[in-house]
């Protein structure tokens, strides 16, 4: 049996003081699962005649999820629609700074974002 509490942490405030070591690692493990590392824009309009930024955990992840988007879909992180009347990169920039806090514009001209 395992020394600590043996239940799921439920989230970021909560102590983990008194927790079984293989909880805090699952924790742990799961809130850094879904942090976006890679950020791609695609030329085209998508289908709902919206530009659209993805978020990936990294460009490996981009790059195997590129190679068959339907059976490796729990790779992609986000899927932001960016507004059809621009989607350029101020546009691309705007979104990337909602989405990291970030305080420092990012403007790309190879349609891709990458976040260190």
């Amino acid at each position: 049996m395992a020394k600590g509490k043996d239940e799921k942490i439920p989230n970021s405030k909560t102590s983990w003081e008194g927790y079984a070591g293989s909880r805090v690692e699952e924790y742990i493990k799961e809130a850094l699962a879904g942090k976006v590392g890679f950020f791609y824009r695609p030329q085209d309009k998508g289908s709902d005649n919206n530009y659209h930024l993805y978020g990936f955990a990294s460009e490996s992840d981009y790059n195997e999820w590129n190679s068959d988007p339907d059976n490796n879909a729990h790779l992609l992180l986000t899927d932001v629609a960016l507004p059809a009347s621009g989607g350029g990169s101020s546009t691309t920039s705007y979104i990337v700074n909602l989405y990291t806090d970030s305080p420092n514009n990012i403007v790309t001209t190879d349609n891709t974002v990458k976040i260190n």
